[in-house]
Parts: C-alpha cells; sequence; structure tokens
C-alpha cells in the first residue's frame, strides 16, 4: 500500500464528488443537501464546487491538504441557515483535474477567484482548514476587494518552515491500518477516528481513496501533487492582510490530544518522541498566534484547548458558534429623526 498522507496531515498541523463504490456494494449516495457543480478554469482544469445553498451573505469553504469539499458534508448545512454555503475542492483531489502544475499559493488562490467569478460572486467571506489557509492569506493579501472576512481554522500557519518542523521533530511510531482496517469505508473511518480523534464524512473518505473488492486499491491523488504543494511553500504575508480576520487554533495541551487512544500503549521511546513532538507543537503553535495577533490590523483569535487539528468535526458546536458570531453582517446604523 502507498505511503499514507493521514498521520502527517492530521497531527502535523496539516491534514482524502463523486463517490468511489465497492463493487457489488448497493450504491451509495452522499446524503449531504448540496448540488455539485463542476466549473472549468482553464483548459485542462475542472473544478468540484458544492452548494448547499442557504439565504444571507456568501461564505466559501476552502479543506486543508489531503480533503475535499466533501470534508464539510456535515457542518456546512449547520450555516446554510445564516449564509448562502459553497464549498471548492482545489486542483489536485477528489472530483477535481489533477494537472502537471499549478500547485503554488498563487496558483491556487486564482482557482478560487475563477470559481468565484463563475458563480458571480463579487465578495465573499473565506473559511478555510489547514493549509487552506494559505489560499485565505494569499487572496487576501493580493485581492482585499472581494472577501469580506477570513476565518482560519487551525490554519493561520507560516508553512514555509514546516518540513523541517518535522524533521527535527520526528513522530513516533504509529502501527499503520491493517487489511482488515482497509476493508470497507466504515472500517477505514473507525480505525481514522480511533487512531486520530476524528471523524470525517464518508463522501470526503470516497473522494479520496478508491475500494474495491478486496477493500482498499489506492488513493486518489498521487504523492507528487502533495510534494509540489510542499514546495510551493514560503513566508506568510500577514502584514498585507486588512480584512477582518478570525484565527481559532486547536490547542495541545498533552500528547493524547495528539496522540488519542494511543499515547497510554506506546512503548517508552515512543512516549518520549510524543512528549517532544507535543512540546514543539505547543511552541510553534504559541508562536504562530503571535505572529497573526502582532501581523492582522483586524485580528481576533480563538484558542480551544485539547481540540483536534479537525476543530471543525471535534469541536463542531464551539466552532460554528464562533464562524456565526464573528460572519454576523453588522446592525445598520439606524439615523435619526431629521
Amino acid at each position: 500500500m502507498r505511503r499514507s498522507w493521514v498521520p502527517l496531515l492530521a497531527i502535523a498541523g496539516l491534514a482524502g464528488a463523486a463517490p468511489h463504490p465497492l463493487r457489488g456494494e448497493e450504491p451509495w449516495h452522499d446524503p449531504s443537501p448540496h448540488r455539485v457543480l463542476f466549473i472549468q478554469i482553464a483548459p485542462d482544469v475542472t473544478l468540484e464546487v458544492l452548494d448547499w445553498g442557504g439565504r444571507g451573505p456568501a461564505v466559501v469553504l476552502l479543506a486543508g491538504l489531503g480533503t475535499t469539499a466533501h470534508v464539510y458534508d456535515d457542518f456546512a448545512p449547520k450555516l446554510a441557515g445564516e449564509f448562502h454555503v459553497w464549498g471548492i475542492t482545489r486542483r489536485g483531489f477528489g472530483a477535481s483535474s489533477q494537472p502537471a502544475a499549478g500547485y503554488d499559493p498563487t496558483s491556487l488562490a486564482a482557482d478560487v477567484l475563477e470559481v468565484l467569478d463563475s458563480l458571480g460572486l463579487a465578495q465573499v467571506n473565506l473559511v478555510g482548514h489547514s493549509l487552506a489557509g494559505e489560499e485565505l492569506t494569499e487572496i487576501a493579501a493580493s485581492h482585499p476587494e472581494r472577501v469580506s472576512k477570513l476565518v482560519y481554522l487551525d490554519s493561520a500557519y507560516d508553512f514555509l518552515g514546516f518540513l523541517q518542523f518535522m524533521r527535527e521533530n520526528p513522530w513516533p511510531h504509529l502501527d499503520p491500518p491493517t487489511v482488515a482496517d482497509q476493508a470497507t469505508p466504515k472500517a477505514r473511518l473507525d480505525w481514522e477516528q480511533k487512531a486520530f480523534g476524528y471523524r470525517r464524512p464518508e463522501a470526503d473518505l470516497r473522494a479520496t481513496v478508491v475500494f474495491g473488492a478486496k477493500g482498499f486499491e489506492k488513493e486518489v491523488t498521487p504523492d507528487s501533487i502533495a510534494a509540489a504543494i510542499f514546495g510551493g511553500f514560503r513566508a506568510t504575508p500577514y502584514e498585507r492582510v486588512t480584512v477582518p480576520a478570525l484565527a481559532i487554533y486547536a490547542t495541545p495541551r498533552e500528547p493524547s490530544d495528539l496522540f488519542p487512544h494511543r499515547y497510554e500503549s506506546m512503548d517508552a521511546p515512543n512516549q518520549a518522541a510524543a512528549r517532544k513532538m507535543t512540546e514543539a507543537t505547543i511552541r510553534r503553535n504559541q508562536a504562530a498566534r503571535q505572529r497573526f495577533e502582532h501581523a492582522v490590523r483586524q485580528g481576533k483569535v480563538l484558542e480551544i484547548p485539547g481540540a483536534n487539528h479537525y476543530v471543525f468535526l471535534s469541536n463542531e458546536k464551539e466552532v460554528l458558534e464562533a464562524v456565526r458570531a464573528f460572519l454576523k453582517p453588522a446592525a445598520p446604523v439606524s439615523q435619526p429623526p431629521r
């Protein structure tokens, strides 16, 4: 089985449509109440766009690395009462195209803007998880007129030094999923939940992993695309973000927050590695928060201690309340009678 991104994406700070049915399986249908659109933004690039509908200002959801817009299948409908909610699956993932190039932050941000133009959305609220913070910052810095507000879902980090951080703070050994863990989508989701403390919607798994009669066959996105994205990291231009922005941070407190259900069963050397990773992550997150608060003029920070990196899944209620309150349009100021 090819290397899985799940450990790297789920714990290290990053983070996987047409579903892929199993042979002999009854047709599976995504239960989330969205329309699925495919928008061509270049001759060789078509992006999957989800429309959950709703009334009110436009909210566009961007997924982290390794997942698709379907990762919001449960979260997005809960915003649709107050906003018109959309989601975009970036190039290279899920049902979107896999062109050979265009994985740097500028190109990925341009993809989002092309979709907004196609949908006739002049200005939107952007909400992004993990790696999508790069796209949020790039769009707000280069095209502030297109953005009302930003929400970073554990994504307000400078990813430039991420690979070096990982080299300096290696992971403890984690057993990969067994054949039984990969036999069906449900088994894979059960394993992910036990291993990493979150459960993503089944449509997102089916959009990123191909299953066959014997279970797992392959991941939809080749490693080369992730490598291209990692290779495009650069210093994040927070100083150029002038719109209101909310950064929600999942703050680990102890190793069991990063390694749920696993830390207690590790041997001594792996527990030591887990503690080192946790301490380094706490320092990294603190530095990221301080830089965000210093650089973003209209920035606000919300820390959720012990939350999962997939904070909108692990702490859905708290995140929904914060997002609604932050994105709620200001009430018009009444003018005194003349």
